[in-house]
């Protein structure tokens, strides 16, 4: 006769994913843009390059919340979004899995997901250094979401 299995203590979601059920009680303004990047090394470049790129965008620094991740670290995006509300999330760097979405983003795109238009792509410190990167990213997101208006931002920024 076969041993049967011990279900209830079998491992089925790691305990890392517990951070997805952790509280989140930023107190923040709410913001049309959410940016959500890996750790932005202060005394290089990398934070005036992000404001940079956005002031290209039209952005200023009243259009957006920034939130840096660790190395590993994960956050719920649904608390995110409870808590920012944002139209738009640029994600510098983030993997969707980093976030608890369960998605396939198209890299350097605009993507349609829960409600909000999310634009991944490379770390600041990788586009820097892949300029073909950074021109796609300018020219198929930025800039028909933020300064063309093609994915109705404008609208629901106001």
């Amino acid at each position: 006769m076969d041993a049967i299995p011990d279900i209830i203590n079998t491992p089925v979601i790691p305990a890392s994913a517990n951070i997805f059920w952790d509280d989140y009680n930023e107190p923040v303004q709410q913001r049309p843009l959410l940016v959500v990047s890996t750790q932005l090394n202060q005394d290089s470049n990398e934070l005036t390059q992000l404001t940079k790129m956005l002031q290209a965008c039209k952005l200023g620094a009243e259009d957006y919340n920034l939130i840096t991740l660790d190395e590993g670290q994960k956050i719920a995006w649904y608390k995110l979004k409870d808590t920012y509300s944002p139209r738009a999330v640029l994600m510098l760097g983030i993997m969707p899995d980093t976030l608890g979405m369960n998605a396939l983003l198209r890299i350097n795109e605009p993507n349609h997901f829960a409600g909000c238009i999310f634009i991944p792509t490379l770390s600041i410190t990788d586009l820097e250094t892949k300029p073909d990167m950074k021109r796609q990213l300018w020219n198929t997101a930025l800039k028909p979401v933020f300064v063309d208006d093609l994915y109705d931002y404008q609208e629901t920024k106001q």
